[in-house]
């Protein structure tokens, strides 16, 4: 084998009865992205995701790293597949420049991939959750969910393409309609290169569905509708309360519904539906809005939509009309007591200058590290920061476009006689 990065870390081998790897520690993330770029590998780099290097069919990566002078702790469980798709696992108790790896194999095996492409087009994520059957020593797959996410910078929206590999069905989550605020013109640049995708894999679209009413971007729904007819909209029932406030606050037609029929299904809590073969719970998760759901794929993923955000980023404001900080504080708990291996997949991410752009987490890893969350934080000191915080914030840039939109599912308003849509702006309404 032929690594490009022996400068940046420690090349340790793993061997095994049945197969045989090299794994790479990873000592600078800086580093890692400069030789990975050089070297044509692939990577994904944040909080909880170190560095992932290709090699032919063999891929050998890490989470939760971090890094002390002489010292590379890595928290939870060290990874590797070989050519033949059958995952290894180890946890690894300590690495260091003059020591060898301590591997202790488990019985109970959790295969996650992070990678990036350089591309540029999306990076994605493979979650499988499998175990060993003793009697028979193979392997039974479970849930295998095939995660996309296609990032849409002028909203930092990270629109998700959810696959069951074992069906080729899937699911669109929180897309984008691009919409140039100076020009009042549309466009589906976005989300084109999901529908790329799609096309390129031979997926079937099942669903499109909305974590809540977004005021910071246009939804592509009613596009993606038109393109992939057989597939249901859905979204949270609350959304008929977003629907009836801004029905009065952008004094809209008489006639305009308020019974959220403008969508094919309105998820109420605890509802559940397949993408595929894949199990998804859906849980109300509401106090950004009332319309807020989160997308619970069973022991795999929990796509949580403006409720938390990453760990060094916190959580969603609740100044909206009908949101809540004690309402909000009450829907992550619920998502934060899924299991601690569970990803987090979050809508929006708004990095640090010191971090690379991300959208997911683990439900372990806001436990204990979330500014806004972590453990021992109280509800009545989660409402006094978020109430405080909400108060220093400005109106989206897109609010008033964005929710006379995606009330609609996507749809623009109806054109006037003229043939042109039109976005009302209320004056002096929005902070």
């Amino acid at each position: 084998m032929n690594y490009s990065l022996s400068s940046v870390g420690v090349l340790l081998k793993v061997t095994r009865p049945t197969t045989t790897a090299t794994k790479v520690v990873l000592q600078n993330k800086k580093s890692i992205l400069s030789a990975l770029n050089n070297s044509g590998g692939r990577f994904h780099i944040d909080s909880t995701s170190c560095g992932v290097v290709s090699n032919n069919n063999r891929l050998s990566f890490y989470t939760s790293c971090q890094q002390s002078k002489s010292t590379s702790h890595l928290l939870n469980r060290n990874y590797h597949t070989d050519n033949k798709g059958l995952w290894s696992d180890y946890t690894l108790n300590q690495v260091t420049s003059n020591t060898r790896s301590l591997y202790q194999p488990r019985g109970i095996e959790h295969q996650q991939s992070f990678h990036r492409s350089f591309n540029n087009k999306y990076y994605s994520t493979t979650t499988t959750i499998s175990t060993t059957n003793k009697k028979k020593d193979n392997l039974i797959m479970e849930n295998k969910a095939n995660v996309s996410i296609f990032p849409d910078k002028d909203s930092a929206t990270g629109q998700v393409l959810i696959v069951d590999e074992s069906t080729k069905k899937c699911a669109i989550l929180d897309s984008v309609l691009n919409y140039a605020q100076g020009s009042g013109r549309t466009s589906t640049t976005s989300v084109d290169k999901i529908v790329d995708a799609i096309k390129e894999r031979g997926l079937t679209v099942e669903w499109i569905l909305e974590s809540h009413i977004h005021a910071d971007h246009l939804s592509a729904a009613f596009y993606l509708k038109g393109l992939y007819p057989q597939a249901k909209t859905a979204i949270g029932a609350g959304t008929t309360v977003v629907q009836k406030t801004f029905k009065t606050i952008y004094n809209l037609d008489h006639d305009f519904p308020v019974d959220g029929s403008q969508f094919n299904v309105l998820w109420k809590d605890n509802d559940t539906f397949k993408i595929g073969n894949l199990n998804v719970h859906v849980y109300h998760t509401p106090g950004h809005t009332p319309s807020c759901v989160s997308y619970y794929i069973e022991n795999d993923s929990v796509f949580v939509g403006d409720t938390i955000f990453m760990p060094d980023v916190g959580t969603a404001r609740c100044d909206f009309p009908n949101g809540s900080a004690a309402t909000l504080f009450e829907s992550t708990k619920k998502i934060l007591s899924l299991p601690d291996h569970v990803q987090i997949y979050v809508c929006h991410d708004y990095p640090p200058p010191e971090r690379q752009l991300c959208y997911v987490t683990t439900v372990a890893e806001e436990k204990s590290t979330n500014k806004h969350l972590k453990d021992g934080t109280t509800k009545e000191q989660f409402i006094e920061m978020r109430t405080a915080r909400d108060a220093t914030l400005s109106t989206p840039q897109l609010l008033i476009p964005s929710i006379q939109v995606n009330i609609r599912a996507g749809q623009l308003p109806e054109a006037e006689s003229n043939g042109i849509s039109y976005i009302k702006i209320p004056i002096n309404y929005f902070k």
